[in-house]
């Protein structure tokens, strides 16, 4: 295996660990321990986790190494009110282009969220979630809209874990994604956009309570240096 494909290996089975709450913020990650353990040089290892510094899922600190990010509160707002502009602006571009090849999938997606909500599945849940706001961008027809939307998935896939320490965040979600989608189906554009607004920015007002409530590690031991 060559070197490029090595370092996308060790990327994706850390990004996996973190998106699945194996590896939770503020723990650290030592090149050499996951080195010894993937049974491969420190190089590889190390260029990977500089990949996830810059997918915003890690954070390398001078002479402390590496360990998942820790998102503050701050982190948390600047990244839904720049979703909610992103985001308002593709379910409105969705809404006008939509048609019934694109109304049976959302509908389909949607009727598939009790079946997720009764297993518990937290990482299904997250995957289910994300797919339903992808759904929207590409449906946009704004390739970069869709890239941005994209882009943001996995930050707010740790995020988002936050908002599920709240008592029925899944029942609310899909009530909420359910409500939008009635709006884009109907044409009501104006309706919709309000929807998708009033969504994430609910979404974001329950994890920065949730964060103050248990930590910004959620409630956890922060293992960094």
């Amino acid at each position: 295996m060559n070197k490029q494909n090595t370092t996308k290996k060790v990327f994706e089975e850390i990004r996996h660990r973190i998106l699945s709450f194996q590896i939770l913020p503020g723990v650290r990650l030592s090149d050499n321990e996951l080195a010894k353990e993937l049974g491969m040089s420190r190089t590889p290892v190390r260029q990977a986790l500089f990949q996830l510094s810059e997918k915003g899922l890690v954070e390398a600190r001078h002479n402390k190494g590496f360990r998942v990010r820790v998102f503050t509160l701050s982190d948390v707002e600047d990244l839904y009110l720049f979703r909610e502009a992103v985001e308002t602006l593709a379910v409105k571009r969705a809404t006008a282009k939509m048609n019934q090849e694109r109304a049976a999938i959302l509908r389909e997606h949607i009727a598939a969220y009790p079946q997720i909500i009764h297993s518990g599945d937290i990482i299904q849940f997250n995957k289910m979630d994300a797919r339903f706001h992808h759904l929207i961008a590409e449906f946009s027809e704004n390739h970069l809209l869709v890239k941005t939307i994209s882009n943001l998935k996995d930050q707010l896939q740790i995020i988002v874990r936050y908002q599920h320490l709240a008592p029925h965040s899944y029942e609310e979600t899909q009530v909420e994604h359910g409500l939008i989608m009635e709006h884009i189906l109907a044409g009501r554009v104006d309706d919709a956009v309000k929807a998708m607004s009033d969504h994430i920015l609910t979404s974001m007002g329950v994890v920065l309570e949730m964060m103050e409530k248990y930590g910004q590690t959620g409630g956890t031991n922060d293992q960094a240096d």
